[in-house]
């Protein structure tokens, strides 16, 4: 309750009386008192958030430092002199450390872009030249499962496209790559059609020969953390989240996904979106742009090549030129992937020295 008081005086100056009101604030007052609690739940929530991606951050590096370690020393025993079985536990290992380290971006990737914190960037690039070197890619990932993979880019179709060429590239492999883990037989292909006037112009279409989706299960498709039940395939490994991670990257690129499928007749999953178009001469530049900005900020690459060699006959990496006799200053606190800059570095004959950090 609110009260005010005014004081009335007579000719005299004497006080004579007070006039008054009262006014009922009970509801202002909890009407501040919940702002200043939605107040505080923001702040935690924000700040629950960043603890989130911190912790995300960490333990996506903490685990990718021993994967990477495993993957590279795997490397190294694969180019050594191995029989059939030992071969394919080799193999076995190497492609089981690269699924944990797809799990981990994966994961890492769809924190971000849950909590709106990824970027895009804006240049030039070749649609057309991002659909073949996927297809060139993934075809040996489709031949080892006896499946065709076709590319389809319309000729009245624009070449090149002013967007983020690495989120669509993302889009594009994720699709691609969830189409022929889920397919047995057939083909799959890919292809980019143009639709002048349209609200989204660009469609990037995706079929498959696969068992399909029933029509309950569509939304299923970009759900986070879900696959849809197939009884007539194995359920495949992996964390359901490319599809999801998709359907979000294009959204935050301004466009839609959607799938057509029924049971037994395969699937489409279609991509549409709003890009201005560009020339041959806007990619140039920017991959001209792109080289300079890497050469700035990162030393040079150094291209070792595994000599294949017959069983029984240990295998050598052959020398760059450019690298014998070259000082070279290594910032990692790792001991397997020390042993693993080593092991390709020595033979180069590089003169390493090893630091716990860049510091």
């Amino acid at each position: 309750m609110r009260t005010t008081l005014s004081p009335l005086f007579n000719r005299d100056g004497k006080l004579t009386h007070l006039v008054g009101s009262s006014m009922d604030v009970s509801a202002n007052k909890e009407r501040d008192d919940a702002l200043e609690l939605t107040r505080i739940a923001k702040d935690k929530a924000e700040q629950a958030v960043r603890a989130k991606e911190r912790f995300l951050a960490n333990v996506s590096h903490e685990i990718r430092t021993p994967m990477n370690g495993i993957m590279g020393m795997c490397e190294l025993l694969r180019e050594t002199a191995l029989d059939d079985q030992q071969r394919l536990y080799s193999e076995t290992i190497f492609n089981s450390a690269n699924a944990l380290l797809e799990i981990v971006n994966d994961v890492l990737d769809f924190s971000k872009i849950h909590s709106e914190t990824i970027s895009l960037s804006v240049e030039a690039f070749s649609l057309r030249d991002l659909l073949t070197e996927t297809v060139t890619l993934l075809g040996p990932r489709a031949l080892s499962k006896g499946l065709a993979l076709f590319e389809d880019y319309a000729l009245d179709a624009p070449d090149a496209f002013v967007g983020d060429g690495t989120r669509v590239r993302q889009v594009v492999l994720n699709l691609v790559g969830n189409a022929i883990k889920f397919t047995e037989t057939g083909h799959v292909s890919v292809g980019v059609t143009y639709e002048e006037g349209a609200v989204l112009p660009l469609r990037i279409t995706v079929s498959d020969t696969g068992v399909g989706i029933a029509p309950e299960d569509h939304e299923m498709v970009f759900s986070a953390f879900e696959q849809v039940d197939r009884p007539e395939i194995q359920r495949e490994e992996g964390t359901g989240l490319g599809v999801a991670i998709t359907r979000a990257v294009v959204e935050r690129m301004g466009g839609k996904v959607s799938v057509q499928s029924t049971r037994g007749e395969g699937s489409t999953i279609k991509v549409c979106l709003d890009f201005p178009t560009a020339t041959s001469a806007d990619v140039r530049a920017a991959r001209d742009l792109q080289s300079l900005s890497k050469d700035d900020k990162q030393p040079p690459r150094l291209n070792f090549e595994f000599v294949a060699v017959p069983e029984h006959v240990s295998s050598d990496v052959s020398a760059p030129a450019c690298v014998h006799g070259v000082k070279v200053l290594v910032a990692e606190d790792n001991r397997t992937n020390q042993l693993v800059v080593t092991k390709m570095l020595t033979p180069a004959g590089a003169d390493l020295t090893f630091v716990e950090d860049g510091q």
